[in-house]
């Protein structure tokens, strides 16, 4: 592996179109290696296969229901796959039909976002103009997520992370590691400072990293008491 596989490599999946990575090809020719080469062709193969498919969802997504605008924005996310006008569309009809969202969809919406480095304010601003929205009954992936997402692009919103570790802290017990740390990473990464809520969560995620269930479950019930 080459000193520039790794940049090289991470310029070719940004491209958007197979003639855009064909053109990369020809440009960048000269400092690529084999698992560039190799990149290309197949990065080159899955857009040229993809096109259709983002085509039709253009078409179509004015009649998309929410589960299906937030399965469409998520692929597109793990695809790292984004067109502006495509991004734009699909944002503006999930912000249209968001009181048709459960906690899922908006999750996977927001990280959607944030995976993809896109700001869309109407979208990330949802949750807090709905009166009385609460994050009561959001799993702990949807929670953590959605607070990673606005961390990722850099969008602090104390109301969203209070109203977030509120209920991180009822779940606490059903938390996984990866769920505290993406919590905590995100609160550190925005600086907000919720200080206590936060200390527990970590003294939870160091207990359940030890293994200590029986030290967690305690602390827990104490905390919910």
């Amino acid at each position: 592996m080459g000193v520039l596989t790794v940049p090289v490599n991470e310029e070719i999946m940004r491209l958007h179109s197979w003639r855009e990575v064909l053109e990369h090809a020809l440009e960048r020719g000269e400092v690529m290696d084999e698992l560039n080469a190799v990149t290309s062709l197949h990065r080159a193969a899955k857009l040229y296969r993809f096109i259709g498919l983002v085509q039709l969802t253009q078409h179509f997504v004015a009649r998309c229901r929410p589960q299906q605008l937030a399965n469409a924005l998520w692929s597109c996310a793990v695809l790292m796959f984004q067109r502006l006008k495509l991004q734009a569309l699909m944002d503006g009809w999930a912000v249209k039909r968001s009181s048709g969202f459960v906690a899922q969809n908006m999750s996977n919406s927001v990280w959607a976002l944030g995976t993809l480095g896109f700001i869309d304010e109407a979208l990330l601003g949802v949750n807090l103009e709905m009166d009385g929205w609460s994050a009561a009954g959001w799993c702990g992936v949807d929670l953590t997520n959605t607070c990673w997402a606005f961390a990722k692009l850099q969008q602090p919103s104390d109301q969203l992370f209070r109203i977030i570790i509120e209920e991180s802290l009822v779940q606490l017990g059903r938390f996984k590691p990866q769920n505290m740390s993406n919590l905590i990473w995100a609160c550190a990464t925005v600086m907000h400072k919720d200080e206590v809520p936060l200390l527990v969560v970590q003294s939870c995620e160091d207990e359940l990293n030890m293994l200590d269930y029986d030290r967690l479950n305690s602390r827990i019930v104490m905390l919910n008491l």
